[in-house]
């Protein structure tokens, strides 16, 4: 979600030349200002309407509201496709990416700070995932915000365009993106599989779905400089949109999605007279104010859901939902964009040595963290080998003989062991394409013993995993010195199935096992 408030990244001058719909002495277009503050808002509406229906059993509004969500994700990156588009072709690769550093990271991790600080404030505890607070994608899925999922995404996207930059193929951008859309497409039409929904892997991400809306606002700019932007734009945009919201369902419709909101950028960015109507200082401070927004709308709207007396009407903590975050977001937007002025001042001034190696340190942590599951999955794949070994042994006793999972695994020679604990957190769908799998496996007296997860759905193998993640609240009650329990990993869904109950087969390497089962929350 990077709120930029200008294309150059400078505050706006206040006289009172210029044409009305920019912010005299900058290059803000207040157009997609608007568009910010729309995606924001889409978004706080989403998340209310689902943390009150989750915590306190209303879910009138999330019929209404529930697409705002993607919606507002979708147009968010639609904006800063064409925005770092634009920025391409002008600024130098390390001061461009050393720009995108200081915009996204002191402002969240100063939101992180100060949920931890409440929550000590009121006797709990916070502990955020290191690898969180370094939003790198593939290095965990486990967030205090609730929204950090996203970040990741635009911080990858701000490497690509670096490495146009540092390439100098600014020349080539559309054409680039055209291919780039063309690839998403063609993947996702054949290769349904390799999508990983929200948390998709560093090299899986630039053919995520979700990658889609950026490709198309990199070709924005062409299009306006094509005269490709008229005034039948908008209303192509807008029906777009709305059938979009009939194939909800349907694969094609976050393409459509992508299309509408890249078309609602065009609109917005497209030149005007100067005889303009003067713009609305309040939507456009709202769009300078997205970001902090984002960032801190969902741990306000879970504390209201659960801190607010039962005996108050669920719609009024809806709407308190909505408006205590908008409130917060001036405090937090006016911080946000006065650190980074700050700091844009100090990087601007410094010499290139400093702007390097910021870019080199954020480079070497992208590369190691994002690449590390796949060297994971290297290193383990005799482990990944095993288990899909016993997965067809116990695959082909189940169709011969119809036998439960924990009866098919003691015929192979594993036996139950009361030592192993397990949980699941939680069986998510994920569009229909994936499932996701959260939990925890761990021996109760912290014994290493090489523990595997199987996951079994209608008759299928879908995969194993290994818990590695870090678990500090388990490690906690179990008193040892581990604390990789966790696991969070996403497969796909088979087809031909509508139940909604998956069985986990936790097993060790001294052939011990447990059963684990969840229904799939969709």
């Amino acid at each position: 979600m990077n709120n930029t408030p200008t294309l150059t990244g400078r505050p706006a001058k206040t006289d009172a030349t210029g044409p009305p719909d920019h912010k005299p002495g900058s290059s803000t277009i207040f157009q997609l200002q608007y568009l910010r503050a729309l995606a924001a808002v889409s978004v706080v509406l989403c998340h209310a309407s689902f943390y009150v229906r989750e915590y306190r059993g209303d879910g009138r509004m999330w019929p209404i509201f529930g697409r705002g969500g993607n919606f507002g994700v979708v147009l968010f990156f639609a904006i800063s496709g064409y925005l770092m588009a634009r920025l391409a072709q002008n600024a130098p690769g390390t001061l461009f990416m050393t720009h995108r550093l200081i915009r996204i990271y002191p402002i969240y991790w100063l939101c992180i700070l100060g949920v931890v600080a409440i929550n000590l404030l009121f006797g709990s505890t916070v502990r955020p995932n290191p690898l969180a607070l370094l939003l790198i994608p593939g290095g965990t899925t486990s967030y205090v915000l609730g929204v950090e999922w996203t970040l990741p995404f635009e911080l990858t996207f701000y490497f690509l365009v670096f490495l146009i930059i540092i390439l100098r193929f600014q020349r080539f951008i559309p054409f680039i993106a055209a291919i780039w859309v063309l690839a998403i497409e063609v993947v996702y039409a054949l290769k349904p599989e390799f999508q990983e929904g929200q948390f998709p892997h560093f090299l899986h991400l630039p053919l995520s779905q979700y990658s889609l809306p950026f490709a198309a606002g990199l070709l924005v700019p062409f299009a306006i400089k094509r005269n490709c932007v008229g005034p039948a734009t908008l209303i192509i945009a807008i029906g777009t949109l709305l059938a979009s919201e009939s194939m909800s369902r349907l694969s094609l419709s976050f393409g459509l999605t992508s299309l509408g909101c890249a078309l609602l950028v065009a609109v917005a960015a497209r030149p005007r007279e100067a005889g303009s109507s003067r713009p609305n200082r309040t939507l456009a401070a709202l769009g300078d104010w997205s970001y902090a927004l984002y960032l801190c709308h969902v741990p306000i709207i879970v504390a209201l859901c659960k801190q607010m007396p039962p005996t108050i009407p669920s719609m009024q903590v809806w709407f308190a939902a909505v408006g205590l975050p908008l409130i917060a977001a001036i405090v937090v937007g006016k911080i946000d964009l006065a650190v980074y002025r700050q700091l844009k001042k100090w990087v601007d001034r410094s010499n290139k040595w400093i702007t390097g190696t910021l870019c080199i340190v954020f480079l070497v942590i992208l590369f190691f963290v994002g690449l590390r599951p796949y060297v994971f999955n290297i290193l383990n794949r005799k482990t990944f080998a095993t288990a899909d070994s016993i997965a067809k042994q116990i695959l082909s006793l189940n169709n011969t003989k119809h036998l439960s999972l924990a009866t098919a695994a003691q015929s192979i020679g594993f036996r139950p062991d009361p030592e192993l604990l397990s949980y699941s957190d939680g069986l998510y769908d994920k569009g229909g394409i994936r499932i996701n799998a959260r939990g925890w496996a761990a021996d109760v007296i912290g014994r290493d013993r090489g523990i595997t997860i199987l996951l079994f759905f209608c008759g299928h193998y879908l995969g194993c995993v290994i818990p590695r993640e870090k678990r500090p609240d388990v490690a906690s009650v179990l008193r040892t010195g581990n604390d990789r329990y966790g696991f969070n990993e996403s497969f796909p869904i088979p087809g031909g199935c509508d139940s909604g109950a998956i069985e986990e087969l936790i097993v060790t390497e001294d052939n011990c096992y447990k059963i684990m089962s969840g229904d799939i929350q969709r």
